[in-house]
């Protein structure tokens, strides 16, 4: 039995007003591509498929399509809400969608959602749609006002739910856990949007809220494709584009996880699988204009998103920047920097904090060309002191 897990589509984001829609689709059709070569049995999406709670017709456009041909290559597709999603929005669309094999879940439910395939063998999943602490509240009939007993109250909330709706695992199934929520050890990126103040959005939890009992956990919210201890196979698929420059450095993949029972033994492997669509973000630093306009004007890094930050001794005229963006099209910011000027600044900075005295030595030094010794300095100040006393009068 075969399973792919995705996770953060974010169908719909934009890069700093800049629309992404092509990268989207391609690394869809990438996606698509990877369960029918693999003969996935179930695909699992763990939340933020859109990026807003009211999503663009485009991007509800591109997620149905994309379903729709993951359904063709025989796979069944079971996708959460996540903190970005409209949990009833998204949920709208299951009476029907889930006739086809395409479960939709947008708040966490009684049962656990089983599934037959291709080999006859079942997969039990116990399906955790993201849940905020008012949402626990509301669902669990869970005291959270506590603020000190708060969080040790949501974490004791997810883990009854997780038994509950892990109550169907047995040895003869595929054990699956698919939540979107941060655990405790997790990296994150600053392209996820927190809901509180906690990290992750809700505050985090550790691994022991899942059952013993599971075979694999499949997460999302954090965008860096990532492993949490735990006491079986635990990932975060990431999402499968860069959604911001922190991740700039991040090989974008999904995980094909592969469960099989030999001689009566459940044998649980997994692989990660890259992902090669969509432009690279890059960060350029150049020390001066000329570079930062012949780099942009290179044809060989033309199909990237730059973000840029070049030296300057003066600002740059509109024509100028507008040149630049004209050079690069996925040029995203450009960050002027004045080493002379925060050069000054610091000087005129450390000057301040001198005495009088160190203020001289320092003159004597840079300007004079002479190490100031003992009766120089010790002239200095007779003077100064002559000076002050002058003022007196």
């Amino acid at each position: 039995m075969k399973l792919l897990h995705i996770a953060d589509l974010h169908l719909g984001r934009f890069l700093d007003g800049r629309p992404r829609w092509d990268e989207q689709e391609a690394v869809l059709d990438e996606i698509v591509a990877i369960a029918r070569r693999e003969e996935v049995d179930l695909v699992l999406a763990a939340g933020d498929v859109f990026d807003t709670f009211i999503p663009p017709a485009r991007a509800e456009e591109l997620f149905y399509d994309f379903a729709a041909r993951l359904l063709d290559c025989g796979c069944v597709f079971i996708a959460i809400a996540g903190n970005h999603d409209q949990p009833q929005r998204m949920a709208a669309a299951a009476p029907l969608a889930q006739r086809q094999g395409l479960y939709l879940l947008g708040l966490p439910g009684e049962e656990p959602v089983t599934v037959t395939c291709r080999d006859g063998r079942k997969a039990v999943v116990a399906a955790l749609p993201y849940v905020s602490e008012a949402r626990a509240q509301e669902l669990f009939s869970a005291d959270l006002s506590d603020e000190e007993g708060t969080s040790l109250a949501y974490r004791d909330c997810l883990a009854q739910k997780l038994r509950a709706l892990s109550a169907a695992f047995s040895e003869d199934t595929a054990n699956i856990v698919l939540a979107h929520l941060f655990v405790n050890g997790g990296f994150s990126s600053d392209s996820e949007r927190p809901l509180s103040a906690q990290v992750g959005g809700s505050f985090g939890v550790d691994a022991a809220v899942f059952p013993e009992d599971c075979d694999y956990i499949a997460l999302g919210h954090l965008h860096r494709p990532q492993s949490i201890s735990a006491a079986c196979p635990c990932r975060y698929a990431g999402s499968p584009l860069a959604y911001s420059f922190s991740e700039a450095d991040q090989q974008k993949s999904v995980t094909l996880v592969e469960i099989s029972w030999q001689e009566g033994e459940k044998e649980v492997s997994w692989q990660v699988l890259p992902l090669n669509s969509g432009r690279p973000l890059s960060r350029w630093h150049c020390a001066s204009y000329t570079e930062a306009l012949d780099r942009a004007s290179d044809p060989a890094q033309r199909e990237m998103w730059v973000q840029l930050t070049v030296e300057l001794a003066r600002p740059m005229s509109g024509e100028e920047l507008d040149a630049l963006y004209a050079a690069h099209p996925y040029l995203i910011a450009v960050n002027p920097i004045y080493p002379d000027i925060r050069r000054e600044q610091q000087q005129a900075e450390e000057s301040a904090s001198l005495t009088v005295l160190e203020r001289f030595a320092a003159f004597a030094r840079d300007n004079e060309g002479v190490e100031p010794d003992e009766e120089l300095l010790a002239a200095f100040t007779s003077l100064l002191q002559d000076r002050e006393g002058d003022d007196e009068l």
